[in-house]
């Protein structure tokens, strides 16, 4: 049949209008808009920790961590040696994981509290005190410290106090030259102690400005003293008031569901280290070879709000406080302990098919190249000739030649030298296959981190789609219970051990 020319426009406008839509609706489940927003949003944090990186990268005392898993001071018998997110901190790598919270505005609680942003008094407490190691990567010969909310009281050892009252007093803390003493400046006047306690008032919280740092909040008492010429400054404080703080710190997402997960393996995270500790005057650090502690964060609601819906609740198993560790994605798959650390399986920590819950994540999927002439170069071999894996799909170690003879070197080393050289995302993680061509060796890789216990990502992801925190714990931390610290009945508490 044939169609007049005015028809034949109309059917070729229609085609059209048809074709575009399908490769707009193509582009849409590709791509979807939430999914941008979050990589965006990403993106910024991302930057943000970077320009952090520059401050960090110029202490003057470079921070080197123990090899154990961040946020847990194993005991002995569990025979854990080594993880992949020590690796991670030794390179700098900094994630969503890792991310620290930038410095406040100029704004005080009060002028928030009238305005109905902040309530100062209504906190959820739980008794239970830790002592967290402030400044850990920073740690500061001077500082000034203010009262963030109420008065503060600074007592010597000999029960002199120099009184802060009101968010308007302010004194200057210093190690004193030559000795080992903290020096307090304060209108005009100078008194100096080997140690000094930092009290708030009930509801109240002390305010640090920190030299490079910024400003923090804190809650609870602080201790004073000097440690290698530095200001030691250890903060006592409520397990609750310390968890909101973590969930920020931790975990930068808005999804309330989602911030319920970190709160219950935050907190149960806490008290494991307590329970654990050296004996060496503190339970935590603020930084991730514990968790990240920024302090109060009197911005963001939402993070309190989660851990007062959770209060109490931590991950046990048979009773005891489980080793609820996590990371930042895992790209489709976490693994079992025991096939990425050398160690005893535990029954908690086992591999899990999230089917593609952390799809949304940056890391998901990455790929990077390394031309062979500088591989070759850095590890000082002629050839790659092959890789082993896990049941997981993780690479364990790479089959090298070197000086005409196979050798094999540990996956977490390879990723440790790349990271330093090449930036701290080179390889994210060991969760990669390798490809070749004449002139590079590529890495296809999937996930961030050491891929055990809880992707957070994932867990985000499960939550938009409607999982509540119980059930995505339970999911991730195979046949674990979620308890009452009160029920478990003592201090120190049992720690699940296999």
């Amino acid at each position: 049949m044939k169609l007049s020319t005015p028809s034949f426009i109309i059917c070729l406008i229609t085609a059209l209008f048809i074709l575009s839509s399908c490769f707009t609706l193509e582009r849409r489940q590709l791509e979807p808009p939430r999914e941008r927003e979050r990589q965006a949003e990403q993106q910024k944090a991302e930057d943000r920790v970077s320009e952090r990186d520059d401050i960090d990268q110029a202490d003057e005392q470079p921070f080197t961590p123990p090899a154990l898993p961040p946020a847990v001071i194993l005991p002995p018998e569990l025979h854990i040696t080594d993880t992949e997110d020590a690796e991670d901190v030794q390179a700098g790598q900094e994630t969503n994981r890792y991310l620290r919270i930038s410095p406040l505005p100029e704004v005080r609680p009060s002028e928030l509290a009238r305005q109905g942003l902040y309530e100062p008094s209504e906190t959820v407490t739980s008794g239970h005190i830790l002592r967290v190691r402030l400044f850990d990567q920073n740690k500061p010969s001077t500082y000034t410290i203010t009262p963030g909310a109420g008065s503060l009281a600074l007592m010597d050892e000999a029960g002199f106090t120099i009184r802060l009252h009101d968010e308007t007093g302010e004194a200057s803390v210093h190690v004193r030259q030559g000795a080992q003493e903290i020096e307090i400046r304060h209108n005009g006047l100078s008194y100096t102690s080997p140690a000094w306690t930092v009290d708030t008032e009930t509801g109240g919280m002390m305010r640090i400005r920190h030299p490079e740092m910024g400003l923090r909040y804190y809650r609870g008492t602080a201790a004073l003293s000097v440690h290698n010429g530095r200001i030691r400054t250890i903060n006592h404080v409520d397990l609750e008031d310390y968890v909101s703080s973590v969930v920020g710190g931790e975990m930068n997402f808005s999804n309330l569901e989602a911030l319920k997960v970190q709160a219950v393996i935050s907190r149960t995270y806490a008290l494991w280290n307590s329970t654990t500790s050296a004996g060496n005057g503190y339970d935590l650090s603020d930084y991730v070879m514990s968790q990240v502690y920024p302090g109060e964060l009197i911005h963001t609601p939402q993070y309190r709000a989660a851990t007062e819906a959770t209060a109490g609740e931590v991950l046990t198993w048979s009773g005891s406080i489980i080793l609820a560790v996590y990371h930042s994605t895992c790209g489709g798959r976490t693994s079992a302990n025991e096939e990425v650390w050398t160690g005893n399986a535990l029954p908690y920590l086992r591999g899990r098919n999230d089917n593609g819950s952390c799809s949304a994540s940056p890391h998901y999927t990455w790929n990077f190249e390394i031309s062979k002439s500088e591989f070759h170069r850095i590890f000082g071999v002629s050839k790659i000739s092959g890789i082993n894996t896990d049941t997981s799909g993780r690479v364990t170690s790479f089959k090298l030649i070197q000086n005409g003879s196979e050798t094999t070197r540990a996956a977490n080393d390879i990723r440790l030298r790349l990271n330093r050289t090449h930036g701290a995302l080179a390889l994210r993680s060991t969760f990669f296959g390798l490809d070749e061509d004449e002139d590079y060796y590529i890495f296809n890789g999937r996930g961030l981190g050491h891929g055990l216990g809880l992707c957070q990502w994932g867990a985000l992801g499960l939550a938009e789609t409607g999982w509540s925190y119980q059930d995505i714990l339970r999911f991730y931390y195979n046949g674990a219970d979620i308890s009452d610290v009160e029920s478990l009945g003592e201090t120190p508490f049992r720690l699940a051990r296999f």
